[in-house]
């Protein structure tokens, strides 16, 4: 996938040549366009050749509610013509039309705003956002847990406690969780032995004597 900000940075350049300030007021411009027509972009600069390298294909302005005959008089016809009116492989309720999701995030909408535009953590994920920003709009851990992997919900300050019921033990183990947190999280003794953890971590985790005796071990180091 492109490097969404060298995407963006482009976007900006063209309004930069048509006179526009920013990708916000093209997209307020083609928000307008619905209600007042074709002529409130065309006397921008905004044709379907410009549109297009913003992003706008001719199925996302029929998403905003613009119709065919508009499209042709942007200057549409040739993609109307010839675009299938289904999609050639599943996309979801915006595609992938990452210039109105950069805008979306831009404005600083949450991951409920985020909903009601088709913007799911799915789509953030593919989108390039890390666990840690998908957590800062909001996304719950049923979501996350669904799109990104123990590792990535270990960077973002997550515990094994709370990733136990979405990852198994060996998922956590290999997220890089530490014998002491797996202690914490209510990992046992023998759940660590089976899945492997150095017997010396485990000594030093934090159990009690009583806890190793248990299972053969003692508060004792032993070399290797």
């Amino acid at each position: 996938m492109p490097n969404q900000t060298d995407s963006l940075s482009h976007r900006e350049a063209i309004c930069h040549q048509l006179g526009l300030k920013s990708i916000f007021e093209a997209h307020e411009l083609v928000i307008q366009g619905v209600t007042h027509g074709a002529q409130r972009l065309l006397s921008r600069g905004l044709n379907a050749h410009h549109l297009q390298m913003l992003g706008y294909t001719s199925h996302a302005m029929e998403r905003l509610g613009y119709g065919r005959p508009t499209l042709a008089e942007l200057g549409y016809r040739e993609a109307v013509r010839h675009e299938s009116p289904q999609p050639s492989a599943p996309q979801h309720a915006h595609g992938d039309d990452w210039t109105e999701l950069e805008i979306l995030l831009a404005r600083g909408l949450d991951a409920r705003q985020l909903a009601a535009h088709g913007y799911h953590a799915q789509q953030l994920k593919r989108h390039g956002r890390t666990a840690m920003e998908l957590v800062a709009l909001g996304y719950n851990l049923a979501e996350l847990a669904s799109v990104c992997t123990a590792a990535e919900l270990r960077r973002a300050d997550f515990k094994p406690r709370e990733l136990r019921s979405w990852f198994g033990g060996t998922e956590l183990k290999n997220a890089g969780f530490t014998a002491s947190e797996m202690r914490t999280s209510g990992f046992s003794v023998r759940e660590l032995m089976t899945l492997g953890y150095n017997e010396n971590h485990i000594r030093t985790a934090g159990y009690s004597n009583a806890e190793l005796a248990r299972e053969g071990l003692n508060k004792t180091t032993r070399s290797h």
